[in-house]
């Protein structure tokens, strides 16, 4: 596919969301990031227009869809409370331009950053009642069909991501039609929340949160995401011991997922500690590159090395030619202790919000899922880079956002 391809399918879809938002603009957007989802193995494709990839508008857009979008609605708000330390941290990694020796990266990484807030933004100000909170949950969740089903074919067809393991074996994940596994499963984590804060007790929504959940987390065991099998687990045990009325049918559900692929699961477990002779464990990996790379951060410990920095500095100060697998590290050596601080202002605003609604955990299934995705955040990036990716960080803000603004109305709705 050429790159004049991808722009012309970038400006269509462009297109087709100013002319929706005359009309039904939730829906509009969330089609609108359904087809980003679909369209993420585009950014694969080359530099792209004056060595612009098609991809990179898309945070552009973003940004400025929210600044016209958002003025239009009735009690706009362009810093909510959990947003504003979000900011902060924003603000906090400026000082890092200053060590970065490539201004664009720097440029390109600040820029998908401040999408991040963008995509909680929008949905935060279009959602302006329950209802509109209900089928913008209904709508993240449905946006996960046709990627589970591409999912489900790289299955049957042995399309999918090949990955070397120790001891000279090979493992096939599926990706579907995002860029890696990894990112794959904790896009499907994401929708797992999705389906827990639409289920209800009629029937109809018990078959089809049940058929939906069941999907989701056979996919998301084929991906071989450990870190993403981990979080999760953790995350469903909070909302088991928040609300203790689903902890039978959950339970059930994972009893039978666990059932079905016990092979699948003892055999990527494995990898975690087994080592060969060409490579060392996932385990050794991140521990041994997180040591070195906190060497270079003792450098330049104030403002870092700049955002986007984090490979070549890997390449100059570690053995391993990669992104560090681990988010905090790499926005302590991007930014310095800076960045590093802002970040950690913001994660723990984002957990205070679970302290501060400790009282409607049980009986709210909003604020309930909001804090178990949030711990799922919290947690996961310790392992993995998230970040910035639009289709991963991104769809975790989008989610925060639709999660926070229905928590804000159901309770409001509670106290009348």
């Amino acid at each position: 596919m050429s790159t004049v391809t991808a722009f012309l399918i970038v400006l269509i879809l462009v297109l087709y969301l100013f002319v929706l938002n005359w009309f039904r603009p939730l829906f509009g957007f969330f089609t609108f990031m359904t087809c980003r989802i679909l369209f993420d193995k585009f950014s694969m494709y080359g530099p792209g227009i004056r060595g612009v990839n098609a991809s990179s508008l898309f945070g552009i857009f973003i940004i400025a869809y929210s600044l016209y979008i958002i003025p239009l609605k009735h009690n706009a708000r362009f810093f909510p409370p959990v947003l504003r330390m979000y900011f902060v941290f924003l603000i906090a990694t400026l000082p890092s331009a200053m060590a970065s020796s490539n201004l664009m990266d720097f440029t390109i990484q600040w820029t998908k950053l401040l999408t991040m807030a963008c995509l909680y933004l929008i949905p935060y100000n279009l959602i302006q009642n329950e209802d509109d909170a209900r089928s913008a949950i209904r709508l993240f969740a449905l946006s996960s069909v046709p990627v589970m089903l591409f999912g489900f074919w790289q299955l049957v067809t042995n399309t999918g991501f090949k990955a070397p393991v120790g001891l000279g074996r090979t493992l096939f994940k599926i990706d579907s039609t995002l860029l890696h596994p990894n990112a794959y499963s904790f896009y499907l984590g994401l929708i797992f929340f999705a389906l827990y804060a639409i289920h209800q007790k009629n029937i109809w929504s018990f078959i089809t949160t049940g058929y939906m959940m069941l999907a989701n987390l056979s996919s998301i065991i084929l991906t071989y995401s450990r870190s993403v099998w981990f979080t999760l687990l953790g995350s469903v045990l909070f909302l088991m011991a928040a609300n203790k009325r689903l902890n039978l049918k959950l339970v059930g559900v994972l009893l039978l997922i666990g059932i079905l692929f016990a092979p699948l699961i003892s055999l990527r477990m494995e990898d975690l500690f087994v080592q060969s002779r060409h490579h060392s464990s996932s385990l050794d990996f991140r521990i041994e590159m997180t040591r070195q790379l906190l060497g270079a951060f003792t450098e330049n410990p104030t403002i870092g090395y700049g955002l986007g920095s984090s490979l070549e500095v890997a390449e100059r100060y570690s053995d391993y030619l990669t992104f560090p697998h681990n988010d905090y590290v790499r926005v302590l050596i991007e930014s310095g202790l800076s960045g590093f601080t802002g970040f950690i202002i913001f994660i723990g605003a984002s957990l205070l919000f679970i302290v501060r609604h400790r009282r409607h955990l049980n009986d709210n299934a909003y604020v309930r899922t909001a804090s178990a995705a949030t711990i799922f955040f919290a947690v996961i990036i310790v392992g993995t880079n998230q970040l910035g990716n639009v289709t991963t960080a991104g769809m975790w803000f989008m989610l925060m956002g639709i999660l926070h603004k229905a928590s804000l109305l159901s309770l409001a709705n509670e106290e009348k």
